[in-house]
């Protein structure tokens, strides 16, 4: 629960942020911090057992 409960708030911060930048050119993209951002998702998901469906 507590899982589901981080990854929303972890979800609705980033919408947050695409709105308080709406507009603003991007920064250059970065592998590494989108490898660690998936990382953090999937163990987040996996304790929030969104993965009992394929079981």
């Amino acid at each position: 629960m507590a899982a589901a409960i981080i990854l929303l708030c972890l979800m609705v911060m980033g919408l947050g942020i695409a709105l308080a930048k709406h507009g603003q050119p991007r920064e250059p993209y970065s592998f590494w911090s989108q490898l660690i951002s998936f990382i953090l998702s999937m163990v987040l998901l996996y304790f929030a057992h969104f993965f009992d469906v394929f079981d």
